[in-house]
């Protein structure tokens, strides 16, 4: 399955993955968040023709924020 892929390859996808187990989330819970939360990068960057490139992260109070530079312009943020 290409989400176990992900999480184990990933570093932000891991973290991400740790801390809702941590949490007390079910493992497979745990994994469709990181589901969506991929789903969600994949339809970003359709909905707006441009191609996904990773670019930093920011981290707020409890949480972690991605800023997603998008090719060709363009900024996303994803929790």
């Amino acid at each position: 399955m290409a989400l176990l892929t992900a999480v184990k390859l990933d570093p932000e996808l891991k973290t991400y993955y740790e801390r809702k187990v941590a949490k007390g989330k079910n493992k497979m819970c745990a994994l469709n968040n990181v589901k969506n939360k991929l789903l969600a990068r994949v339809v970003a960057c359709v909905n707006n023709q441009r191609e996904y490139v990773k670019k930093a992260a920011l981290r707020g109070k409890n949480k972690v924020f991605f800023i997603i530079e998008i090719r060709g312009g363009g900024v996303c943020y994803v929790e």
